[in-house]
């Protein structure tokens, strides 16, 4: 019974119940079709994502986290006028412009996607989305990749997209940031009420670290005064260099 065995459990493993249950993976699995392959990329994301909610959330709740990741994705109600940032995918883009557009996730893998990078055919038609993604552009264009992404709890290397190689140089700005540490690369006694960087609540103290290894926590203050424990394996940290 998926309730019973869900009660009590964090996001993430309320989801891995469900896909055991119903033997959803599995069945992808045994086709070759690239749509399911798709499907499974996207619970990948899905459960990373949860990982992270859960850890991040001292009650974490399944209404909570599906409130948190409703996106507002109907594009005929885009409206230009507005103090906002819009997020879409290239193809609901297709036909609009923006003073200044962010192509984020340019590596191979993902733009190209991984499923396309055996085929000539299917590579052309993503590197013309690609120059639907870069001409939606009036005045600034902004083309960001990571190093390491995150893989099923995982950090990946990461392949910048081929895409970015074959812009020419002398239309290229390339702005890196600067070099920063992780909290594995700091002594203990130099974590606690210290000034620190968080992907999700940005400028953070942390106040204090407690336990060691895998269930290493976290206690710290936000900057609108809210205080909460995170565990440190997933709230990846970043300390600028002082």
């Amino acid at each position: 019974d998926i309730k019973r065995e869900s009660e009590g459990k964090g996001v993430k493993e309320i989801i891995e119940v469900v896909l055991d249950k119903t033997a959803y993976i599995e069945k992808m699995y045994n086709t070759t079709s690239p749509e399911d392959m798709s499907k499974i990329e996207n619970i990948d994301e899905l459960l990373n994502s949860a990982e992270e909610y859960d850890s991040l959330t001292e009650t974490p709740t399944l209404e909570e986290y599906l409130n948190q990741i409703s996106l507002f994705t109907d594009i005929d109600a885009w409206k230009e006028k507005g103090d906002r940032i819009n997020m879409m995918t290239v193809h609901s883009a297709k036909g609009l412009e923006f003073d200044t557009v962010f192509i984020v996730g340019a590596v191979d893998g993902l733009f190209p996607h991984i499923n396309n990078i055996d085929s000539d055919s299917k590579i052309e038609e993503e590197r013309r989305l690609f120059y639907v993604a870069m001409t939606r552009a009036k005045e600034k264009l902004f083309v960001s990749y990571s190093h390491t992404r995150d893989f099923r709890g995982s950090f990946m290397p990461s392949v910048v997209s081929r895409f970015i190689k074959e812009i020419p140089e002398e239309l290229l700005v390339e702005k890196r940031k600067p070099h920063v540490k992780t909290i594995n690369e700091l002594p203990a006694e130099n974590v606690s009420n210290k000034l620190a960087i968080h992907p999700v609540f940005g400028k953070i103290r942390i106040l204090k670290t407690v336990g060691e290894g895998e269930g290493k926590r976290a206690y710290i203050a936000l900057e609108n005064g809210e205080k909460k424990w995170v565990l440190v394996k997933y709230a990846r940290f970043k300390f600028p260099e002082e």
